[in-house]
């Protein structure tokens, strides 16, 4: 069990620092999270920034939608304005 909750550390932690650059992923799912290394204890890396957005400031809302349907929030899937909290969804 230790395991998936530092797994689940990295990745916020991954998220905090790219959303301190004032950047959404817009494509947090399992498949764009990779190990860095093969060995059993490599730490984990976001992966696939081919959608991401860079925002003016952090407060700041993009409109249109893009990224994986199924991780998507609701503001995406509903075509309303999103920002750094729609990755933290994608996280859930």
């Amino acid at each position: 069990m230790a395991t998936v909750i530092t797994d689940s550390r990295q990745i916020l932690s991954g998220v905090e620092y790219i959303h301190s650059r004032k950047i959404i992923h817009r494509d947090i799912k399992p498949e764009n999270i990779l190990y860095r290394t093969p060995e059993p204890d490599s730490p984990l890396v976001i992966a696939d920034f081919g959608i991401c957005a860079l925002l003016s400031r952090p407060d700041e809302l993009i409109q249109d939608s893009s990224g994986t349907v199924q991780y998507s929030s609701p503001q995406v899937i509903l075509g309303e304005a999103h920002g750094l909290k729609t990755d933290i969804w994608s996280v859930g």
